[in-house]
């Protein structure tokens, strides 16, 4: 992500105040906060790695609401998938229990 798509006055590196850094990978610690709104980018010159504050996107950009049957039809699928998930899960169970109690000679 280039970095004018940040606010101009804080797009700078904190370390070396250059201009010029990409997003960073976030560490497996960290993708558990992924919900809050900061992002990590590292400075391109002395690799610094910091964290800045996700832009709201305005809403003209924000995408169109989703129509009824496109709803329904999203959930629809969303169960569906919920089932088999649920039908593998039980039938893994099943067969670990089936394997773990069987009698052995």
């Amino acid at each position: 992500m280039p970095s004018s798509s940040l606010d101009p006055a804080r797009s700078k590196c904190p370390k070396c105040g250059l201009n010029a850094f990409r997003r960073s990978r976030r560490s497996r610690l960290e993708k558990a906060f992924a919900a809050l709104p900061y992002l990590p980018y590292r400075c391109l010159d002395c690799q610094a790695r910091f964290w800045r504050r996700v832009p709201k996107v305005p809403p003209d950009h924000r995408p169109a609401r989703v129509s009824g049957a496109e709803s329904r039809r999203r959930k629809r699928v969303s169960s569906r998938r919920q089932f088999i998930v649920y039908s593998l899960a039980l039938l893994l169970l099943f067969v670990l229990t089936a394997f773990f109690t069987r009698d052995r000679e």
